[in-house]
């Protein structure tokens, strides 16, 4: 589920823009210096602290606890951000920051069409997928889910080929912006990697009937 999520993520900031220096990193990795200056590959001291340092070797000493709040204050926005617990307008400038984001188009209609056509064209593939190839993955599956619990057979509901169009599916299907939600699709992922699993061990090692024999 960890990597259904990392791929929503990154299907859902495809349709603004991608990163120049690797297209495989969504906006909040690719721009990971800015939103977290002490993250992998960036400055042990963040941005706002080191400039109240260097700006306080050279302003009176009256005006550098001012200049360490400010940098305090602004440390802290960057710390909730990559918490992921206050949004990325809340730290100035980060949006002019991130060189290495590069959005379709700085103009508003443009960036609309493009945010509109990638949402189609991941639902239309989502639905083409599911349509031809694993019919048991659309929705959620819970109510199946329920029935096989119950003592039905469902032949094909919990198979390698379901859990592999429905791993590709849901990313799809969340980024292009459509009305489902992640907690009813993992538990179907869940029980397909639990038979497969199951499947493949049960062909590995023999039963105690087939010892007894």
């Amino acid at each position: 589920m960890a990597i259904i999520s990392v791929v929503t993520e990154w299907a859902s900031d495809l349709k603004q823009g991608y990163c120049s220096t690797g297209w495989w990193l969504n906006k909040k990795f690719c721009c990971w210096e800015q939103m977290d200056p002490t993250g992998p590959g960036a400055a042990s001291v963040p941005v706002g602290i080191a400039a109240a340092a260097a700006q306080g070797t050279t302003t009176a000493p009256s005006s550098t606890v001012t200049l360490l709040s400010s940098a305090l204050a602004h440390a802290t926005q960057l710390a909730r951000r990559a918490n992921g617990t206050e949004p990325a307008a809340a730290v100035p400038g980060l949006e002019e920051t991130c060189a290495e984001w590069v959005e379709w188009s700085h103009w508003t209609l443009p960036a609309y069409v493009v945010w509109i056509a990638m949402s189609v064209l991941f639902a239309c593939v989502c639905a083409t997928l599911v349509r031809h190839y694993a019919p048991y993955a659309a929705g959620s599956g819970i109510s199946e889910i329920k029935c096989v619990l119950s003592g039905f057979i469902i032949d094909g509901f919990l198979s390698l080929w379901t859990l592999v169009i429905k791993s590709i599916g849901l990313p799809l299907a969340i980024a292009s912006g459509l009305s489902v939600g992640k907690e009813g699709p993992a538990v179907h992922v869940a029980c397909c990697m639990g038979n497969v699993v199951a499947g493949v061990l049960r062909s590995l090692v023999p039963s105690q009937g087939a010892l007894c024999d």
